[in-house]
């Protein structure tokens, strides 16, 4: 494991679930708002967490690229908790994300048409926005797939829509493509694991799936 994260002072997320806390309290709630109002960005940082992800991809990079190097990597990315001003926060997060891919793929050079990436989020996001201009936690989200050794350019499984009728509980995307088919599918169409090891041992209890 090797990582590039610096841990901030204060974030986004941090500030606007203080926001909800707060909110009820008309001492506190004003407070926070004039110490946020007083805020100004720290470029330098904001370039750096830009950057982190195309660092890490550099190195993952690297290493997938040694002949006697690993098969897999793993990297994670900080920020995607988007409780409040989702619109600029996404718009950066997805610049830097595919900053990193892009990253990837050069430094990968011609090992990439041999490559799979997935992109996925440990949660989804609710379907409509809220007081805070963000979305809370979800339940329904996507995995994205890229490099030389996917057939791209499509959207796969089943898309239940945005409709009032077809979310969940009435506020989620409805989750009806599981996580799990994708991983298996990677693991033995691609990496050539054996089927029952993928069914039985890394995701136990998964045949039905």
């Amino acid at each position: 494991a090797w990582s590039n994260e610096h841990i901030p002072d204060l974030d986004d997320d941090f500030l606007g679930r203080l926001d909800i806390v707060y909110r009820g309290d008309p001492l506190f709630s004003t407070a926070l708002r004039e110490a946020r109002g007083t805020m100004q960005p720290d470029m330098a940082m904001m370039a750096e967490e830009r950057d982190t992800l195309a660092i890490s991809a550099a190195a993952a990079a690297a290493m997938l690229g040694a002949a006697d190097g690993p098969r897999i990597a793993v990297m994670e990315v900080q920020g995607w908790d988007t409780h409040t001003g989702q619109a600029g926060r996404l718009e950066r997060l997805f610049t830097r994300l595919a900053h990193g891919l892009m990253t990837l793929r050069e430094g990968l050079g011609p090992a990439w048409e041999r490559t799979l990436v997935m992109v996925a989020s440990e949660f989804g996001r609710t379907a409509a926005e809220n007081g805070s201009r963000g979305t809370d936690h979800g339940t329904g989200g996507l995995a994205l797939l890229a490099g030389g050794a996917v057939r791209g350019g499509r959207i796969a499984g089943d898309w239940p829509g945005l409709s009032r009728r077809a979310l969940f509980e009435d506020r989620d995307l409805r989750a009806v493509n599981e996580y799990e088919r994708i991983f298996k599918a990677i693991l033995i169409d691609h990496l050539g694991l054996d089927p029952a090891f993928a069914e039985d041992v890394a995701f136990p209890d998964s045949r039905a799936l």
